[in-house]
């Protein structure tokens, strides 16, 4: 089964309690797709009322990492994916802007650890749920952001699924004048 990343965290931003999206609701939803940090500005822009936070985007732009497999005629596709939990705060609060980051944290947290339970869950089923199995664990990365939409902060996450063999990359003479 392939990841479903924009589903994945899509599902993560309705089941997780602090998050909450409901999907047609305006006060409520809190997921977004994002392409880049250009999109980020214009979704936060968006959001005028600090109750429509946390909340949650997945950025759609692909970035991977093509590799030989070794002697083998196979190649390796290594898929990096990035989301960010977004959090708000008035202008000059800092202690507030303090606490919502260890906030959003937990969160960071409270998401990696599902994604390492459903990828032990993948594991062990018959038929995989998440398309998790590949998750490298250790892969996660994160950053604290700020200085973007109207007081907003928050941290950037990414993580990596263990490269998978693309039987499609291979040099063909017919391919070629």
């Amino acid at each position: 089964m392939e990841f479903e990343f924009i589903e994945y965290m899509r599902n993560i931003a309705i089941e997780l309690k602090t998050i909450s999206h409901k999907e047609n609701s305006e006060m409520q939803k809190r997921f977004y797709r994002v392409s880049g940090l250009n999109g980020i500005e214009e979704v936060l822009n968006s959001l005028s009322d600090s109750k429509m936070y946390p909340a949650l985007l997945a950025n759609d732009l692909e970035v991977g990492k093509v590799g030989d497999s070794g002697p083998s005629e196979n190649y390796l596709n290594l898929q990096s994916h990035i989301f960010y939990i977004v959090g708000y705060v008035s202008s000059n609060d800092f202690n507030g802007k303090e606490q919502s980051l260890r906030e959003l944290k937990l969160m960071m947290y409270k998401i990696i650890g599902k994604m390492r339970k459903d990828k032990r869950e993948d594991f062990q089923g018959i038929i995989p749920r998440t398309g998790l199995r590949n998750l490298d664990t250790r892969s996660f990365y994160y950053q604290v952001i700020s200085g973007f939409g109207e007081n907003c902060h928050g941290i950037m996450v990414s993580f990596d699924i263990s490269p998978v063999v693309e039987n499609e990359i291979k040099f063909n003479v017919s391919d070629w004048n």
